[in-house]
């Protein structure tokens, strides 16, 4: 008696469509996993920049006596503004202020990163922390929020993305 084998040769339209589908929650966990790695990250990098700020504020009070009256001073005491630039919120006009208080007491610093949180820095506050405070009050001003931060307001500096070029006053 002669028996006939079937040869089959390759994969069924159902066993490549589940394979395709498998690849494809996989991919979709991937990258939802680095789109949080890396959101986090840039919030890392905008601490980093805020909280070396503040080191180097607090070492240009300890020489001087007082905060940088202005933010030419400010500018000058901290080499120049370098940030991570691709870590910070693209979408709105400014993304980074500074309030120097008169009497050059107090200062605040706040910054928006790339995922919309906000953080800052003051005199009484060195170590980054998140706000929910708008770096831009459409009412009042920067004032409102200097003064929201516990810096009077000052002189101030702004930082936009086109270029990264800064605005010194209000």
């Amino acid at each position: 008696m002669v028996e006939f084998r079937r040869i089959e040769r390759g994969f069924t339209i159902v066993e490549l469509l589940i394979v395709i589908v498998v690849i494809g929650i996989l991919a979709a966990m991937v990258i939802v996993a680095y789109s949080g790695v890396t959101g986090r990250a840039n919030d890392e990098a905008v601490k980093s920049n805020l909280e070396g700020y503040a080191k180097q504020l607090a070492l240009y009070e300890a020489a001087n006596g007082a905060y940088p009256a202005t933010v030419n001073d400010f500018l000058n005491s901290s080499g120049g503004v370098k940030a991570s630039k691709g870590s910070y919120n693209t979408s709105i006009n400014f993304n980074f202020l500074v309030c120097m208080g008169s009497g050059a007491t107090t200062f605040a610093i706040i910054a928006e990163s790339s995922t919309t949180n906000r953080f800052y820095v003051s005199n009484s506050s060195q170590t980054p922390t998140a706000t929910s405070q708008a770096l831009y009050d459409p009412v009042n001003g920067t004032s409102a929020v200097c003064g929201a931060l516990g810096a009077p307001p000052g002189d101030r500096l702004y930082m936009w993305m086109s270029g990264w070029n800064s605005k010194v006053g209000s």
